[in-house]
């Protein structure tokens, strides 16, 4: 009789066990689909990570090349604004430099002086704009041409 009662609690265990493993079993399963949405969603966050870290260098290279281009608009700016001035001028200064060229060449350098302040009195008696004290190297030539000129071995001055 014991031993009946003894194989009924056995069986009463090996019933609840088997219970627990299928109830263990349901749970396991459950923790596997969370494991996978877990491991999905991980990925996820790292490759919304490294989209994030690209974007944000990205921004950091845009914004270096916005604040570089700021910079480069004044001096763009200060750049046209002198081009728009020597357009402005460029009549009175081609004038000028031609009544220089053309008059003043058989003269000394003081008296070529005296007709170059004629002749800026009368651009600015005329109302003709006009590069104050330009001389006719800036005028008709660049620096570099003016370099060329020297290292080849002629003066500096106007008439040169």
């Amino acid at each position: 009789e014991l031993l009946k009662q003894q194989e009924k609690a056995l069986e009463v265990e090996d019933a609840s066990v088997a219970r627990a493993r299928r109830g263990l079993s349901s749970i396991q399963s459950q923790l596997d689909k969370m494991q996978v949405t877990f491991d999905a969603c991980m990925a996820e966050k790292q490759a919304l990570r490294r989209e994030a870290d690209t974007r944000r260098r990205k921004m950091t290279a845009v914004q270096r090349c916005i604040d570089d281009l700021s910079h480069e608009y004044s001096r763009w700016k200060t750049t046209s604004e002198a081009c728009e001035e020597r357009l402005r001028h460029l009549a009175g200064d081609v004038a000028h430099a031609c009544a220089l060229l053309s008059y003043a060449g058989p003269f000394n350098s003081r008296l070529r002086g005296v007709l170059k302040g004629r002749l800026t009195g009368d651009c600015v008696q005329r109302g003709i704009p006009h590069t104050p004290a330009t001389t006719l190297h800036e005028t008709l030539s660049c620096e570099a041409a003016v370099s060329e000129w020297v290292s080849q071995g002629l003066t500096r001055h106007d008439f040169a």
